[in-house]
């Protein structure tokens, strides 16, 4: 209605966690049906009940999974895992531009869904890195180990999450189109280097329109 051309999305500083309201978000920016997971699993080996005693019934049933061994050694969800169904596009999609800001501190489902807009949409980047792998990330359900020697308490991921993409995975998250930090000044004064390089990209761009 307002027939918004720029949208800025910040991801930075956001831990992700919820797949559903990616899934929500992209589909309000993307016009085509997709699944934002590519397989959600957990491969295991023999574990060593001294060190995790609670783990009897482990991995026939986990957090309220019922888990099956494939012919490749993985454990995969009976049903469906979150984020494994097809997501339909909304009736109405924004086609303007689109710049994300993020930084190290963008990891897990907000890493994922800078990932997929870079796979599957036009956007800018601008800020830092993102701490979340681009392709892959092992996270959800955790197994609490107690170290037998040292006694330090240690939680472990046990579910790995593929992404829906071809992206190759490097080690790194998405990086950004332009990379722009805060000056130790700037962070001081509480100013925001990032959205100021935004807005000005804005600006540019809707100077270069009106020409």
């Amino acid at each position: 209605k307002e027939k918004i051309k720029h949208l800025i999305i910040d991801i930075r500083n956001n831990g992700g966690g919820d797949t559903e309201s990616v899934e929500e978000l992209i589909s309000y920016l993307y016009d085509g049906e997709f699944t934002f997971y590519a397989d959600v699993y957990q491969l295991h080996k023999k574990w060593d009940h001294s060190i995790i005693p609670d783990i009897n019934s482990y991995p026939k049933n986990t957090s309220n999974w019922t888990l099956r061994k494939g012919e490749d050694g993985f454990y995969r969800g009976v049903v469906r895992s979150d984020g494994m169904k097809k997501v339909k596009p909304k009736k109405q999609i924004y086609g303007g531009k689109l710049y994300v800001l993020l930084n190290g501190s963008s990891l897990s489902a907000a890493a994922e869904f800078a990932s997929f807009i870079r796979q599957y949409r036009p956007g800018t980047f601008i800020g830092d890195e993102a701490g979340g792998n681009k392709v892959q990330n092992t996270s959800g359900y955790s197994l609490t180990i107690g170290l037998p020697h040292s006694k330090v308490i240690v939680s472990i991921p046990i579910l790995l999450w593929k992404m829906n993409v071809s992206i190759e995975n490097d080690g790194h998250g998405i990086t950004p189109d332009h990379f722009v930090r805060n000056t130790i000044a700037e962070e001081i004064a509480g100013e925001d280097s990032i959205l100021r390089f935004a807005y000005q990209l804005i600006d540019n761009s809707i100077d270069q329109e009106e020409r």
